[in-house]
Formats: C-alpha cells, sequence, structure tokens
C-alpha cells in the first residue's frame, strides 16, 4: 500500500524486511514475489540494472522447485524489464515461459500483463497492428477478470500505439482511462505516470495549457519526488522553446539532468530530444545536431513510430536547415522517405513535406510541397 501512494522509502524498507524474514525461513517462494515488487520499485526510481538483477536471482532461486505462479510472475516481470531496457531478444524467453505457464495454471492476471508486454515488442517493432490486437483482448481479458491495474496498463500501452501512429486525441482520451483505473485501486504512482504521459499529446495537439494543466497535476501527485515530476513533464519544455522562453526551458532541462546517463533508454533518449531543442533556441544548433545523433540510431531499437524517434528526427532537419548543412538535410529526408508506406508515420510524412517545400527551387514546387504537408498535419 505505500508503494501505491507514492511512498516508495517506506515501501523498500517494509518490503526489505519481509524478503529477510521469508529468506531466513526457507520461503524461498514469498520471497520471490517481494522481489518482483521490489523490482518495480527499482525500476520505477530508474536503477532497470538492479531491478532485473534481483528478478534474475530470484528465478534462480525458484527455478529448483516445479514451476508455479511465483515463476510465472517473476518471469514476466524479468521479460517486461529487459524488453523496456532494449534488451528484446533476451525478453522474448522469459515473455513466453510467463504466457505459457500463466495459462496453464490459470493465473489471469500475470497471462494479461504478458501479453500486454508482448504487444509492446510488436509496437517497437512498428508491428502496430498486430499489437492493437493483443492489447485490446489484454484489455477485455482485465476487464472480464476485474484486473483494474492490468487493465490500466494495458490501456496506457494502447495510448502509446495510438501515439506511435499519431493519433494524438485518441491516444489522449485512452491514457486518461487509464488514470481513472489506476485511481480506483489507489494506484497513486500509475497514475502519475499515465497522467505524465498524456502531457506529450497535449503538446502535439497545439493544447497547450491543458499540458501545463495536467502538469500542474503530476506536480501534486509526485509531491514526494520532485525529479519524477520533473521527468514526466519534460514535454513542456518544446512549449517553452516555441513561446521563447529559453531560461524557462533551460531550467526544466536541468532539473532532469540524470536523463543523460539514465539506465533507461526512453529517459536517455527523451533527454537528448529535449536538449537538443534547447541548444537549437539557444543558437547551439550544430550542437543540437550532435545531441540528437544517438536518437536517430535507437530507431531500430526503439522503431520509428516511438514519439521520441519521430521528434529527434524532426529536430535534426531543424537544426541541418538552419545550419544550411543541405546534405544533412537529405540525409534525414532519405530516412524518412525510404520508409514504406505502412512504416511512415504521417506525422514525419507531413513534415518532409514540409521540408521539400523549404528546399524547393521552383515556387509551384514549393507551393505543391506545402499543400501537401498541410493537408497531412490537418489530419492528425
Amino acid at each position: 500500500m505505500a508503494w501505491r501512494r507514492g511512498r516508495s522509502d517506506e515501501a523498500r524498507s517494509l518490503l526489505d524486511r519481509a524478503a529477510s524474514i521469508f529468506e531466513g525461513a526457507g520461503l524461498s517462494h514469498r520471497s520471490g514475489r517481494i522481489s518482483a515488487i521490489l523490482a518495480e520499485i527499482d525500476f520505477r526510481e530508474g536503477h532497470g540494472a538492479e531491478a532485473i538483477g534481483r528478478l534474475e536471482w530470484a528465478l534462480a532461486t525458484l527455478s529448483s522447485s516445479e514451476p508455479d505462479r511465483d515463476v510465472a510472475v517473476v518471469s514476466a516481470q524479468l521479460g517486461r524489464f529487459l524488453m523496456l531496457g532494449g534488451r528484446d531478444e533476451e525478453a522474448a524467453p522469459h515473455i513466453e515461459s510467463a504466457l505459457e505457464l500463466a495459462e496453464a495454471l490459470g493465473v489471469a492476471e500475470v497471462f494479461v500483463e504478458a501479453l500486454t508486454t508482448n504487444a509492446v515488442l510488436l509496437t517497437k517493432r512498428n508491428r502496430l497492428q498486430e499489437a492493437e490486437i493483443l492489447l485490446e483482448g489484454s484489455l477485455a481479458r482485465a476487464l472480464d477478470e476485474e484486473l483494474p491495474a492490468a487493465a490500466a496498463r494495458a490501456l496506457n500501452n494502447l495510448g502509446v500505439l495510438y501515439e506511435s501512429r499519431d493519433q494524438f486525441a485518441k491516444s489522449h482520451e485512452t491514457t486518461l482511462r487509464a488514470a481513472e483505473l489506476a485511481r480506483l485501486v489507489g494506484d497513486r504512482v500509475w497514475e502519475t505516470q499515465v497522467i505524465g504521459g498524456a502531457i506529450s499529446s497535449l503538446v502535439l495537439l497545439g493544447r497547450w495549457e491543458e499540458a501545463f494543466e495536467r502538469a500542474a497535476q503530476v506536480r501534486t501527485l509526485a509531491d514526494d519526488d520532485a525529479t519524477d515530476r520533473a521527468f514526466l513533464t519534460m514535454n513542456l519544455i518544446e512549449v517553452e522553446c516555441a513561446r521563447g522562453n529559453i531560461a524557462e526551458a533551460r531550467a526544466l532541462l536541468e532539473r532532469v539532468s540524470g536523463g543523460r546517463a539514465s539506465d533507461d533508454i526512453q529517459v536517455r533518449m527523451s533527454w537528448a530530444v529535449h536538449e537538443a531543442m534547447v541548444l537549437r533556441s539557444e543558437g547551439k544548433a550544430r550542437a543540437g545536431l550532435e545531441v540528437v545523433e544517438p536518437v536517430l540510431a535507437s530507431r531500430d531499437e526503439l522503431g520509428v513510430t516511438f514519439l521520441l524517434v519521430k521528434l529527434g528526427l524532426v529536430e535534426a532537419l531543424e537544426s541541418a536547415f538552419e545550419l544550411g548543412d543541405l546534405a544533412k538535410v537529405e540525409e534525414v529526408l532519405g530516412i524518412i522517405e525510404g520508409l514504406r508506406p505502412g512504416e511512415r508515420p504521417p506525422l514525419l510524412a507531413a513534415h518532409a513535406a514540409r521540408f521539400r517545400a523549404r528546399l524547393a527551387v521552383a515556387p509551384e514546387e514549393a507551393e505543391d510541397c506545402f499543400r501537401r504537408a498541410e493537408k497531412l498535419f490537418q489530419e492528425l
């Protein structure tokens, strides 16, 4: 309960004490269950390597006995964190093991959680239609089994999927449904994460005042963790840059300076994209272009439809054009235009058309490209 209320230090202390008692009594399975919860805390606090190590130890401890519910729980959690850490090949066998065990043992919650993780793997591979089918199935099963926490996670990842498709209004609505479910079970940590995640769609839709209102909610919910608040509201940096509030944008970025070296690739890439935005706004486009390069390189790992990758590609175009580095502009446009039709996100297609217009020599060509870009942006 302390963890759900956002009191992670208290939760960790209580869980560590319980784990020691169970280990001392030789109750390895109960200790393994606690390890899964402690790993969740580790991961949410940015300690992905510690979370994975804890779960690997727990799984090794449990493997000496007949696979049961506890093995399924730990396998599902380990697969999830390996996947989120970018170690997809290592994650897949654990996810499959969790799905097989959960179905065989009739453990609905583990089955739903592992199915959701499998869908996220597909999302990263740009296989969005398959992922949507799995997530809708996961959500339906969670609701049928009255598992609101699992349903909230499925909804949250559906929101990410819609964001990957550039359906930003639908993404925002879906994440708010996830927040309602998290609130229903009193999970303040998850509610905070989901509300913070909704800010990116509001920023892209131009609903900036609503984005700041959501950020205020995050600050209220995460009142004991200033760093967590700052990470969840990082998307506001783009708004501050667009408004010319460069000092405010830099201040927001400095609050999350730890993101530069985070274990979580998504946090690292988010920091890089927003650092590049701030640098370009400060008149340092060359430095911004260098900072955003790792984001472009991450597209195979995170998927080109992943929002941070898309923002990174657009930021690279902006910086390169500002520098007059037309070779780099063509290189980035080549990445976008080289995608197969089903892989090319509408947001990137719109920006590619916009930059083709800016590169055009003939006025007629520029006008055609701008009209195409306008049409694509209006459809988002």
